[in-house]
């Protein structure tokens, strides 16, 4: 497995979003244990986009708040809802306006939660959330990205840099 390429900068970020109704915030303080451009079927499909961009932290950096108040128990929140796509990973979305919250990974190897840098505020307009450092699941992908950044056929760490086809010629 490549692990030569660190997927984040371990500078500590703080990041503050919402759902768009509102009704939820996200916030996450720490270091990011990623910051990847995410290709994966499952990411394109519930997002309907192309690639999704997503910054994740330890499971305890991350918070969901509904006027304020921290949720303890998420997944028995009213107006939460709760999608797993595999058997370690629990989407969670906002029930009234369906905008994504965070996702949390009880993988055993990788714990994480991650935050869809889409919902990320910007009060500060000359704030930009941090860059991504990698592409993930490149493999699945049905564009190409042309750009510097690693592109891993997986999880970095987890997999091989993807390798295309004309990196022979």
């Amino acid at each position: 497995m490549s692990t030569d390429t660190k997927p984040v900068d371990a500078t500590p970020v703080h990041v503050r979003g919402a759902c768009h109704c509102k009704r939820f915030q996200v916030e996450a303080n720490g270091v990011t244990v990623f910051n990847c451009l995410c290709h994966c079927s499952v990411c394109r499909r519930i997002s309907g986009a192309p690639v999704s961009h997503f910054i994740g932290f330890p499971i305890d950096a991350v918070n969901l708040l509904r006027e304020g108040k921290v949720v303890d128990d998420v997944a028995a929140e009213a107006g939460v809802l709760a999608y797993s796509t595999s058997d370690h990973l629990v989407r969670y979305s906002c029930a009234r306006c369906s905008s994504p919250l965070f996702s949390h990974s009880s993988m055993e190897a990788f714990p994480f939660r991650d935050v869809a840098v889409g919902i990320l505020d910007r009060s500060d307009p000359a704030v930009l959330p941090p860059k991504p450092a990698v592409h993930i699941f490149y493999v699945d992908r049905i564009m190409d990205l042309p750009d510097a950044l690693p592109k891993f056929v997986g999880f970095p760490g987890m997999s091989e840099l993807y390798k295309d086809d004309d990196d022979d010629a």
